[in-house]
């Protein structure tokens, strides 16, 4: 990871078939394991509902999808899922 108080992003394979990814930003922080086959294209962040939803607003990590997606789109928007 980069030096505290910036941003940084880290993948490590944990085993054969197992990848271990980490990505942070000032006050944010995400990490997952995944089969190392997984393509991982559109993070997003989101503040979660009182029961547990996302459907509130996201941030994306490229500007352009913020705009574009407010809210993450319905299933058949194949502008946003089609691409990674």
């Amino acid at each position: 990871m980069a030096a505290a108080g910036h941003g940084g992003c880290r993948a490590a394979s944990t085993s054969r078939d197992r990848l271990e990814v980490e990505v942070a930003a000032p006050g944010v922080g995400l990490s997952f394991t995944a089969n190392a086959s997984v393509k991982a294209g559109k993070i997003s962040l989101f503040t979660q509902d009182a029961d547990g939803g996302d459907s509130g607003s996201r941030s994306f990590s490229r500007a352009l999808e913020s705009r574009l997606f407010p809210a993450l789109p319905q299933v058949y928007v194949n502008t946003f899922y089609e691409r990674v």
